[in-house]
C-alpha cells in the first residue's frame, strides 16, 4: 500500500541484522564470528538457531520453545561419512526420518537414501548414473524401474526405457530452442518461432497426421502475448490486453469464459478479480485493526465477537490503496443509537454509507464526478442489530438490509478510485462490525446466505433492579392467573417464550410458546387456572428464530391456598418480575405491588419486588429496554475466535467455527501467512509451512464434512507426505520421492522428465500416459501410450483456476505443470503454494526480488500479474515462459571446451587432493565459477552448495578456493578482488552474487580508470537510451541487453552515449556472461563494466 516500507539494517560487515516489512513484520537475525547466520527471531517470536562445525558447514537446525514435534522438529546434519564423501552432506535427520547421500569419485550424488521411520517405517532410494561431462544418464526409481537419457552433442536428445518416451528436436535458427517431441506412442509436436525476435509461434500436436493440439501466438510490442489462437477449436481462442505496467487487465475468450476484467493497485495487489469468492479487505476487529488508527472509538460486543462503537465524535481511518471500479461491494453490521445517525463507512469521492435520523440508510458511488445514490428507508431500527450491503456490478447501484428486496438504481460506467483511506463513523453514534470491502458483485444469494450464517446469539434481557424476597404471597384456588412477558432481541428475531412451572425438574417443562412480530416489543400472555391448593414455581427464558437462547429468569414462588413466603433464588441482573402496566391504567389486587422502585417508558411502567395480598391475575413481566449498560443489559455475543486463538485451535468444533466465522475473508497471521484464505483454515510451522489445511467439504452430494490435510517436509523444504482425513478418520496417504515418484496406498506412480519438462507418467499397472503441454507448461492434453487418443483435457482461465477438464485419465499436475492438490485446491509450487482462485499465493515470498522495481515489492503477486507471459517454477523467482520451456531441455552441463578442461584436471586431482578440506572447498567453487560463464548452467545444476555465492558471501575464500588448482589460481583471482570491493562498498550479498554472475568470471579486473572514455549503453525493455540521456540518480532499476536487473550495470556498445570513467576512479571490467532473454540467448563476451558510483562517471561533452 501507499506509504508502507520495508526497512532492512545491516551492521558493518555487511550482513542483514533486521528486517521490518509491512506484510511480514520485524525480524532480527544473529551470526557468529565467522559470518554464520546463528539465529533467526521471527514476527511471531519464533526463534530457529542453526549450529556450525569448524568448517562454517551447517550440523543442526533447532526450533527453539517448539511443543509440536508432529508440525517441526529439529534438523541434524551429517558430512564426511562414506566413500568420496570428504566434505560432502553424508545425511540428514528430521521431521520425516533420515536421508542418506552416496557418492562417486567425481563426487557426484549416485544415490539418495530415505528411510521414512518417523511417518511411514518404510525405505525408499533413488539412483542416478552420470557421463564424463556430469550429465544424468540413468534415473532408477524406488520399485528398480528406471528411464534413460540420452545426448547429442550439448543436447538431450533421448528419454527411454526399452522404449523411447521422448526424441527431441532442436532449432538450428533459435539456437537451443527445442524444435519437436515425437513421443513414444508417434505423437508429435512441433514448435515454431518468429524467425526475427526468437519468440514462440505455434504449438501443434499431431498423430497420424490429425492435429489435435494446434495454438498460435501473437505479441504486442513489448512482447506480451496478445493472443492465442486455437486452429482445432474457437472455444479456447483467446485475446489479452495489458495495462502500462505489463499487468493483465482483461482477457476475452468469447466461446467459453467470455471475459475477465483484472484491476490492481499501484503495488500489485489485485483489487479486483472476477475468480475469486474473497473479500478484496477483510475487517475483523478482534484484533487491532491492520493499517488503522482509531480516534476515540472504542471496542465493545459486536454481532460476532468485538465489534467498535461510535459516540458521533470517534472515527476510524484504515489506509487503503486503489479501490475497485469495475464492480464492487460493501458489507457491513451496524447498530444505531437512539437518535443516531453519520456516516458508517467511506472512502473519498469513491463510496459511502450513510443513515439519518430516521434510520434510512443511504448508499452512494461517484462514477466520474457524479454521485449515484440509492437509500432505503427506514432499515436501521434504534439498538437493533442489522445487516447492511451496498453492491455496483457495472449497471445497477443496490442496497440491502438484512437480505430483504434491495432499492436498485441504474448506473453505469467505472468508480472513481484514489488511494484515500477508508473511514468509518464520521458523525456517527452506534456501532459497527464485520466490514468487509469486495472487488466482486455479491449476488442477493451470497447476500442471504452470508445473514443466515452469522452464529445464534442469546437474546437480550432488560436490566432492571434484582428481585428480592417480600412478604407472604397467597392465592385462590379456581382462579384464573395470567402471565405477561417481555423481551427484546437485539437482532429484531422472533422470539418464542418458554415457561418452566416445574422447579423441581427443570427439563419436565410445559413449554408454551408464543411467536412476536419481527422487531417489535409486546407482550404475550399464557393464563391458567389452579384447580386445587398447592405450591409451585415459574420461570421463563427467551428463544430467537435461530434457536439462541437466553439464560434463564429468576423462579418466583406462588403459594395458592396455603400463605407461604416467596423465595427467590440467588440475584440475577438479567431479568426480574414485576407488575407491567399500562400507564393509563393500575392494576390492584396484584403481585407486584412496588416495593423496590420502577422502570419506565411513555407506555409502559416495570414494578420490581413483591407483595402480599390476594393474588388473583397476577401479571409477571420482563420490560424492554435500552443497550446502554454493556455486560448487564445485553447479553455475550457469539464468540468470535481472535486471530492468536486461530493459530493455536486444533479440536474439529473449533476449527469449523474459525471457517464460518471467517467465511470468505482472507485473516493473516504476524509473519503474513494466511491463516484463513478462500473458507480454509491453515497452520504454519516455524517455517512458515503450511502442516494443516482445513476445509468444509460436501460429501455425497448434501453431507458437509471437516476435511483435513496434514503435510509432511523434509530437511531441503520439499513436501514429502500427506494424510487426507474427514471428520477425524483417515482416507489417504501420499508419499512424495521428488517430482518423479509418489506412492497413495498400494498406488505408485513415476514420472519421466526431459529436464525440467514432464514427458510421460506410468502407473502401478505399467500404463503409461503422455503430458501435452502449452506455453506455460500447464497439461493441456493427455494421450494414451498405445492409441495416442486424448484421454484427458484441460482448459484454465488466465490464473491458473480450471473452466473445463474432461476425460477418462487425469493427473494432479496441471497449471504450469504444478500440483494441483484437489483437497484444499491450491497448487503446490515447492517454495509456496499458490491459490488459483484469487490470484496469489497464501504466503509472503521471502525474497525481495528488485527493491527498484515496485510490482516486484508484492510479496504475494504471482508472476508480476502477468500469468500469460510469466511462470514461477519453484514458487520463488517469476521467469519468461518461453525461457522455461527453453530451458527444460537444456543438458545438465554445457559441453564448452573450456569448462570440459577444468572438469577432466579437477576430476584428475580428485584422487591426490580429497582429504583436503581447502581443495574440496575450491573444486566446488571452480565448478560453479566456470559454469556460470556457460551457456544453460545454473550453480544448482552444479554442486549447489558450493556455488559462487561462497566466494561472494565469503571473499576471503575465492583465493582459498582454487588452492590446490594452480591453472586456476590466476583465472579467478578477479572474482576474490571484485567480491572484497563490492562488500567494501556495501553492496548487499544478493547484489555481490548478480553482479559477479553476469561476468565470465575468469575474465574480471581490478581497474583504476585513466583519462578514458568508453561507451556505456543503457537498456529499458531492450530500447537504447539516447545518445546524451540523464543516468538515474541510484543507477539503479536499469536493464540491461538481456533483461537483467542489476543496479551498476552497463554494457558497451561504442557510439551510442559517451561516457568517461572519472579519472583514479576504480572499477572493474570483464567480459559478459552468457545470459538468455525473451527466449533467446545472448552469447556474452562484450565488454561490461562495473562503476560504483554516478560521481565516477560524467558526460564528457
Amino acid at each position: 500500500m501507499k506509504g508502507e516500507k520495508t526497512t532492512i539494517t545491516y551492521d558493518s560487515l555487511g550482513r542483514k541484522t533486521a528486517m521490518d516489512d509491512p506484510q511480514m513484520g520485524y525480524w532480527s537475525y544473529g551470526y557468529d564470528l565467522n559470518g554464520c547466520l546463528t539465529g533467526q527471531t521471527d514476527n511471531k517470536g519464533k526463534v530457529t538457531s542453526l549450529g556450525y562445525d569448524r568448517l562454517n558447514r551447517i550440523v543442526s537446525k533447532n526450533y527453539v520453545g517448539n511443543t509440536s514435534p508432529t508440525d517441526t522438529t529439529d534438523i541434524t546434519y551429517n558430512y564426511d561419512s562414506g566413500d568420496y564423501a570428504k566434505g560432502r552432506l553424508s545425511s540428514v535427520q528430521d521431521l520425516s526420518g533420515t536421508t542418506s547421500f552416496t557418492y562417486d569419485k567425481f563426487g557426484r550424488n549416485i544415490q539418495k537414501a530415505r528411510n521414512l521411520s518417523t511417518i511411514s517405517g518404510t525405505a525408499f532410494s533413488t539412483e542416478s548414473e552420470y557421463d564424463a561431462l556430469d550429465r544424468e544418464t540413468k534415473l532408477i526409481y524406488p520399485d528398480g524401474d528406471h528411464t534413460s537419457y540420452n545426448y547429442d552433442a550439448n543436447f538431450l536428445k533421448y528419454v527411454t526405457k526399452i522404449d523411447t518416451y521422448a526424441t527431441l528436436g532442436y532449432d538450428t535458427a533459435a539456437v537451443g530452442k527445442i524444435s519437436s517431441i515425437n513421443y513414444g506412442n508417434t505423437v508429435q509436436t512441433a514448435y515454431t518461432y518468429n524467425p526475427g525476435d526468437q519468440r514462440l509461434n505455434t504449438i501443434i500436436t499431431t498423430k497420424s497426421g490429425n492435429t489435435i493440439q494446434s495454438s498460435s501466438y501473437t505479441y504486442d510490442a513489448i512482447g506480451n502475448i496478445s493472443a492465442i489462437d486455437d486452429k482445432t477449436t474457437s472455444d479456447v481462442d483467446q485475446g489479452f490486453t495489458y495495462d502500462s505496467l505489463d499487468r493483465l487487465t482483461m482477457a476475452l475468450s468469447p466461446n467459453s469464459y467470455a471475459a475477465k476484467y483484472y484491476e490492481y493497485d499501484r503495488t500489485g495487489n489485485m483489487i479486483y478479480n472476477p475468480d475469486s469468492k474473497s473479500a478484496e479487505q477483510s475487517f475483523a476487529f478482534e484484533g487491532d485493526v491492520s493499517n488503522a488508527t482509531i480516534n476515540g472509538a472504542q471496542y465493545c460486543n459486536g454481532i460476532l465477537g468485538r465489534g467498535l462503537s461510535f459516540d458521533g465524535n470517534d472515527t476510524v481511518s484504515i489506509s487503503n490503496s486503489d479501490s475497485p471500479q469495475q464492480e464492487l461491494s460493501v458489507e457491513l453490521w451496524a447498530m444505531r443509537s437512539t437518535g443516531g445517525s453519520g456516516t458508517l463507512v467511506s472512502k473519498s469521492n469513491c463510496f459511502e454509507i450513510t443513515c439519518n435520523a430516521n434510520g434510512d440508510v443511504i448508499g452512494k458511488i461517484y462514477i466520474g464526478s457524479q454521485a449515484k445514490t440509492v437509500t432505503y428507508t427506514s432499515a436501521l431500527t434504534e439498538n437493533l442489530w442489522k445487516y447492511v450491503v451496498m453492491t455496483y456490478d457495472g449497471s445497477n447501484l443496490k442496497l440491502f438490509v438484512n437480505a430483504g428486496t434491495p432499492t436498485t438504481l441504474s448506473a453505469t460506467g467505472n468508480i472513481h478510485s484514489n488511494t484515500s483511506p477508508i473511514i468509518l463513523g464520521t458523525n456517527y453514534s452506534g456501532r459497527i462490525d464485520e466490514l468487509n470491502i469486495w472487488g466482486r458483485t455479491l449476488t442477493a444469494n451470497e447476500i442471504s446466505i452470508k445473514f443466515e450464517a452469522i452464529p445464534n446469539r442469546a437474546p437480550n434481557q432488560p436490566y432492571t433492579a434484582a428481585p428480592i424476597p417480600s412478604d407472604f404471597c397467597s392465592g385462590v384456588s379456581g382462579t384464573q392467573y395470567t402471565f405477561k412477558f417481555k423481551g427484546w432481541d437485539v437482532n429484531g428475531d422472533n422470539l418464542t417464550y418458554v415457561i418452566d412451572w416445574d422447579v423441581d425438574n427443570i427439563q419436565d417443562t410445559l413449554d408454551t410458546r408464543s411467536e412476536v412480530s419481527n422487531g417489535t416489543e409486546v407482550q404475550v400472555e399464557h393464563s391458567w387456572t389452579v384447580t386445587q391448593d398447592t405450591s409451585f414455581g415459574i420461570r421463563y427464558k427467551a428463544i430467537d428464530s435461530h434457536g439462541a437462547e437466553s439464560s434463564w429468569s429468576p423462579t418466583y414462588y406462588i403459594s395458592i391456598g396455603t400463605p407461604k413466603q416467596t423465595a427467590l433464588e440467588e440475584p440475577h441482573l438479567f431479568g426480574s418480575a414485576g407488575i407491567l402496566q399500562n400507564t393509563s391504567y393500575v392494576a390492584t389486587g396484584t403481585i407486584g405491588e412496588t416495593t423496590t422502585g420502577k422502570s419506565q417508558n411513555s407506555t409502559y411502567i416495570a414494578y420490581s419486588g413483591y407483595t402480599g395480598g390476594i393474588c388473583s391475575n397476577n401479571s409477571l413481566a420482563v420490560m424492554a429496554s435500552g443497550q446502554s449498560d454493556p455486560g448487564n443489559t445485553e447479553a455475550t455475543p457469539p464468540t468470535k475466535l481472535t486471530m492468536a486463538q486461530l493459530e493455536t485451535i486444533s479440536g474439529t468444533t473449533d476449527v469449523e467455527s474459525a471457517i464460518k466465522q471467517y467465511k470468505d475473508q482472507v485473516v493473516k497471521d504476524k509473519n503474513g501467512n494466511m491463516l484463513i484464505s478462500n473458507n480454509r483454515w491453515i497452520k504454519y510451522d516455524y517455517e512458515n509451512r503450511p502442516v494443516k489445511i482445513a476445509t468444509l467439504a460436501t460429501i455425497s452430494g448434501t453431507a458437509t464434512v471437516l476435511e483435513t490435510t496434514d503435510l509432511v517436509y523434509d530437511f531441503e523444504g520439499q513436501r514429502i507426505f500427506k494424510t487426507i482425513s474427514q471428520n477425524g478418520s483417515e482416507v489417504s496417504k501420499t508419499l512424495y520421492i521428488g517430482t518423479v515418484f509418489e506412492q497413495t496406498g498400494s498406488e505408485e506412480t513415476k514420472y519421466m522428465y526431459a529436464g525440467s519438462q514432464r514427458i510421460a507418467m506410468k502407473n502401478q499397472s505399467g500404463t503409461v500416459s503422455y503430458f501435452h503441454s502449452d506455453h506455460l507448461g500447464s497439461t493441456h492434453l493427455m494421450t494414451n501410450a498405445t492409441t495416442g487418443l486424448i484421454v484427458r483435457t484441460n482448459k484454465y482461465f488466465p490464473y491458473g483456476s480450471s473452466f473445463e477438464t474432461s476425460g477418462t485419465t487425469d493427473d494432479k499436475h496441471k497449471f504450469t505443470g504444478q500440483v494441483l492438490d484437489d483437497d484444499t485446491n491450491l497448487y503446490y509450487y515447492g517454495a509456496r503454494y499458490y491459490d488459483p482462485n484469487i490470484g496469489t499465493f497464501i504466503t509472503p515470498d521471502t525474497f525481495i526480488q528488485d527493491s527498484y522495481d515496485p510490482q516486484t515489492l508484492n510479496r504475494y503477486t504471482y508472476c508480476r500479474n502477468n500469468p500469460i507471459k510469466l511462470v514461477d517454477p519453484d514458487g520463488n523467482t517469476p521467469i519468461l515462459a518461453a525461457m522455461y520451456l527453453f530451458d527444460a531441455y537444456m543438458t545438465a552441463v554445457a559441453a564448452s571446451p573450456d569448462f570440459q578442461t577444468d572438469v577432466m584436471f579437477l576430476a584428475q586431482a580428485y584422487e591426490q587432493y580429497q582429504n583436503q578440506p581447502s581443495f574440496m572447498e575450491g573444486a566446488n567453487v571452480v565448478f560453479a565459477a566456470g559454469a556460470l560463464a556457460v551457456p544453460g548452467i545454473s550453480g544448482s545444476q552444479v554442486k549447489a552448495g558450493r556455488e559462487l555465492a561462497e566466494a561472494t558471501l565469503h571473499a576471503r575464500q575465492a583465493e582459498t578456493a582454487v588452492k590446490g588448482v594452480s591453472a586456476a589460481k590466476s583465472e579467478y583471482a578477479g572474482v576474490r578482488q571484485a567480491s572484497e570491493y563490492l562488500k567494501s562498498l556495501d553492496v548487499s550479498r544478493i547484489d555481490r552474487k548478480k553482479i559477479l554472475e553476469s561476468f565470465d568470471v575468469r575474465t574480471i579486473q581490478m581497474e583504476k580508470a585513466g583519462e578514458r572514455t568508453f561507451g556505456l549503453r543503457f537498456y529499458d525493455n531492450i530500447t537504447a537510451f539516447p545518445k546524451g540521456q540523464t543516468l538515474f540518480e541510484t543507477f539503479s532499476g536499469q536493464i540491461n541487453r538481456v533483461n537483467l536487473s542489476l543496479p551498476y550495470k552497463w554494457n558497451n556498445m561504442s557510439g551510442i552515449a559517451q561516457w568517461q570513467i572519472r579519472e583514479g576512479a576504480t572499477y572493474f571490467s570483464g567480459r559478459a556472461a552468457s545470459q538468455f532473454s525473451y527466449g533467446s540467448q545472448y552469447i556474452g563476451g562484450a565488454k561490461q563494466f562495473y562503476v560504483p558510483s554516478r560521481l565516477d562517471l560524467r558526460y564528457p561533452y
